[in-house]
């Protein structure tokens, strides 16, 4: 199979605006795309596709995808009667990495339904790796390649995002696909308190494919992996029942500021299957004391509002203003408790009236 044939020009207003890609039953092109152009489409198997009519995997908004690298600038499509030799891959790029950008973008004959593009093959070398989402290569590609992989091998390690100057161009590291596709697996739909950006999952759930896509965006450094890795040990998803490793990657996880990681490491901790070694988890671990003096009903959104209120508080180590840090963390706990309190009591009178 020629990668060629899976990398495809996205058109709007028969223009090239972009490119997308089919790798282990997806397509997936840059969600900034989809914005700018809402009636793009593709040619495959010699038909017209219109991509606000397939079936698409994840939830892409009114977010400023090309100037925000807060956001993940990727959609993904369900094709999965569609083999392709391009992988996915959790591997994270290094400054010295030579890799290559696959473009279609040149066109040969554009004669309908089978117009034909010349492969546009471009080296790249990453230049920087902030740690973020993107990561940056020197490379002489084109703008009408946005959405188009960059590979290692067959391995697809980056998605191109725009262009930050001269010959300078941006990629979206695979974090977000991997564990999107981990999503789609575990059959995880749109739910805000589970972190999910779904739109469609399978009908019936994987879980053990879930988790090695999981494992594959840990790899990538994937924040909100390590939380679900968690889980899937914690609930003997996909893997074996083990309540150590289910606390060991919420641990990674809350090392790294994960919100809801340092919750329910604060739970085990409070339960005492483990002991905290730093006070770092103090934020938890009031959390978790309110939902167990005051019920889960009255505290339904204080776990993860606590922790984000809270989280510039917690004390770097025991010994600087200890005293000061607990007295104005417990303050800030009930001050939030009230403010959970009234709402509930609002809720309460509005639904007897």
């Amino acid at each position: 199979m020629k990668v060629e044939e899976y990398i495809f020009p996205i058109f709007s207003d028969g223009i090239i605006v972009g490119q997308g890609f089919i790798a282990d039953g997806f397509f997936i092109t840059a969600a900034h795309l989809l914005k700018k152009y809402p009636s793009c489409y593709i040619i495959i198997q010699k038909e017209r596709l219109e991509l606000a009519n397939a079936d698409l995997i994840n939830y892409y908004d009114d977010c400023d995808y090309l100037h925000n690298p807060e956001i993940e600038d990727a959609v993904m499509f369900s094709v999965d009667n569609t083999s392709s030799p391009l992988h996915l891959s959790g591997y994270i790029p290094r400054i010295g990495d030579f890799l290559d950008s696959y473009c279609l973008a040149k066109v040969v004959s554009t004669k309908l339904p089978n117009p034909i593009f010349e492969l546009s093959i471009i080296p790249a070398f990453p230049v920087i790796n902030d740690g973020n989402n993107y990561f940056y290569c020197d490379c002489k590609q084109s703008d009408e390649c946005y959405g188009s992989p960059l590979l290692k091998g067959n391995e697809v390690i980056g998605i191109l995002h725009c262009r930050k100057e001269k010959e300078k161009y941006s990629f979206l590291k695979m974090g977000y696909i991997l564990f999107t596709i981990g999503e789609y697996y575990y059959n995880t739909t749109f739910d805000p308190l589970e972190n999910s950006k779904l739109f469609h999952a399978i009908p019936q759930p994987d879980y053990a494919c879930a988790f090695r896509w999981y494992m594959k965006a840990a790899d990538n450094g994937y924040l909100e992996a390590f939380y679900k890795i968690a889980k899937c040990y914690e609930r003997g998803k996909g893997v074996r029942n083990n309540t150590e490793e289910a606390i060991r990657w919420y641990t990674k996880g809350a090392n790294l500021g994960h919100i809801e990681s340092q919750f329910l490491l604060g739970y085990y901790y409070l339960k005492g299957i483990t002991n905290p070694s730093s006070s770092r988890y103090l934020i938890p671990l009031l959390s978790v004391l309110l939902i167990n003096i005051f019920g889960a009903t009255i505290t339904h959104s204080l776990p993860i509002f606590l922790t984000i209120s809270l989280n510039a508080i917690a004390l770097p180590s025991p010994s600087k203003s200890g005293t000061l840090c607990v007295i104005k963390t417990i303050l800030a706990c009930f001050f939030i408790l009230l403010v959970n309190l009234s709402k509930y009591s609002l809720i309460q009178i509005t639904s007897h009236t």
